[in-house]
């Protein structure tokens, strides 16, 4: 006998004949049904990464098993075959699907569409390591569109512009120490980068002089000397002797490749002559332990000051003298002054004559 139906109940069956029936033997049929779809899923649409969440339906008496389906990259902490879910969310949002089951078959499913918010990848800071002091530098990190906010810190003294940004312009103070920065939003924080920034003196500011017919920097070493703004080729000495007017100054480099910039100098008595008879004045002995003769022989009377300075320009001795025409010499006595190098110019009411002498 086959029997098609959809309520449950009972198949009596009794055997029979012309002296009667036989007892009846009953057969109680249960009709199962496919279970109708999961009530709707209640649980969290938005979840921050790593965050373990639950979601729930409501239980179907025709159900014996829950099916529940998640995104690639996610797990499941604890529910499958029930009526509650907990996961957790590793890389990538997407549906949240569940199923009945019983021995009939599978329900339509129920779905819960679910965003997901990363926290932050670790940043990696990008500039300079070594930098000099008073300098301003610009530091970036690779934009990462899940930070909403980064933190910046930077070496003490230092001041910035760019908190909460993915570049950070520094200007830096005298002293050490490091770049660091992290990214956060609603979900975490990323882990820190650090950058150590060392930090180096810049030279003393340099001064220039006016020596003779010279332009003399303070500075020893590291000098190059510009005219206009614009680079002098190969002015690199302490001592430059400029060859026309204009605005001179001199930028100094040190062992750091640090830079330090002069005060301008307007120069415009280029052009003055060096004495012209300069072939005619002699001094000696050159280096000297300390005594100097300056000897001429002029075909005309000349009042002229002498002036000794040191390599910066400071004046050490003025005097004035007069030689007279025909042969003549006086003596400049340094023996008070410390060895070394130094200028002795001789200057008449127009004219200039200048030329280093070492002192031993």
């Amino acid at each position: 006998i086959a029997i098609i139906g959809s309520i449950s109940g009972s198949i009596i069956v009794t055997a029979n004949n012309f002296c009667g029936s036989s007892p009846a033997s009953i057969f109680n049929v249960t009709v199962h049904s496919i279970p109708a779809p999961p009530s709707v899923i209640s649980g969290l649409t938005a979840v921050c990464q790593n965050e373990a969440v639950i979601y729930n339906i409501i239980a179907d008496s025709g159900a014996t098993n829950y099916v529940w389906s998640y995104p690639t990259g996610s797990f499941i902490i604890s529910g499958q075959g029930t009526t509650q879910l907990t996961m957790e969310y590793a890389s990538i949002g997407g549906i949240i699907s569940v199923v009945a089951e019983n021995v009939c078959g599978s329900s339509a499913a129920s779905f819960i569409n679910v965003s997901l918010t990363l926290i932050p990848l670790q940043p990696t800071i990008i500039g300079f390591d070594s930098v000099c002091e008073g300098s301003t530098e610009i530091y970036i990190i690779p934009n990462d569109t899940s930070s909403t906010n980064n933190f910046w810190t930077s070496p003490p003294n230092a001041s910035i512009i760019g908190q909460g940004t993915d570049t950070l312009t520094v200007t830096f103070g005298a002293v050490s120490g490091y770049i660091t920065v992290f990214g956060n939003n609603t979900c975490g924080s990323s882990t820190v980068d650090s950058l150590h920034i060392q930090v180096s003196p810049n030279p003393a500011i340099p001064t220039i002089s006016h020596v003779g017919i010279n332009l003399v920097s303070n500075a020893s070493t590291g000098n190059q000397w510009y005219l206009d703004s614009n680079i002098i080729p190969n002015a690199i000495n302490a001592i430059y002797t400029p060859s026309q007017n204009g605005i001179y100054y001199v930028i100094i480099t040190n062992s750091f490749g640090c830079t330090a910039m002069s005060g301008i100098f307007t120069l415009t008595n280029v052009g003055i002559e060096e004495i012209s008879f300069a072939n005619d004045f002699m001094i000696y002995p050159n280096p000297s332990s300390g005594k100097f003769i300056i000897t001429t022989s002029i075909c005309k009377s000349l009042n002229v000051q002498i002036v000794i300075s040191d390599i910066t320009g400071r004046t050490l001795i003025t005097a004035f003298n007069a030689f007279i025409s025909g042969k003549d010499s006086k003596e400049i006595d340094l023996r008070d002054l410390q060895p070394g190098m130094y200028f002795l110019t001789i200057k008449s009411s127009d004219e200039i004559l200048s030329r280093k002498i070492i002192k031993e």
